[in-house]
């Protein structure tokens, strides 16, 4: 997007994570052997081991490439400030989402 043309600052958010999906129809998958169930959710993880590992390779290139050459300075915000921030939101969106929804979110590894 060529931030780099018009600010000096790359704020490290840290708040876009491109994740891996992989997604099956569950009436196929658990009509599978349980072998193969095994087989096909050991390499879905591997998969998006692989993958994520050379995301997080990209994104530290472009950030060399960021402060190397286009002589951006890289800024890590006060995380924990803006989680604070927003917990009186998170009580007031439960209703819309309904309750344990965070808890659903947050647990996903």
């Amino acid at each position: 997007m060529k931030f780099y043309e018009v600010q000096k600052y790359l704020i490290k958010t840290g708040h876009i994570i491109s994740g891996v999906y992989i997604w099956t129809n569950e009436k196929f998958l658990t009509g599978l052997p349980a072998d193969l169930q095994q087989a096909i959710k050991e390499a879905a993880t591997e998969a998006a081991t692989w993958a994520n590992a050379g995301s997080f390779k990209l994104e530290d290139e472009f950030l060399k490439r960021l402060t190397e050459e286009y002589k951006m300075t890289p800024v890590e915000p006060d995380r924990q400030a803006f989680i604070d921030a927003a917990q009186p939101l998170l009580a007031e969106y439960e209703a819309q989402w309904g309750k344990g929804l965070l808890e659903k979110v947050r647990a996903v590894k």
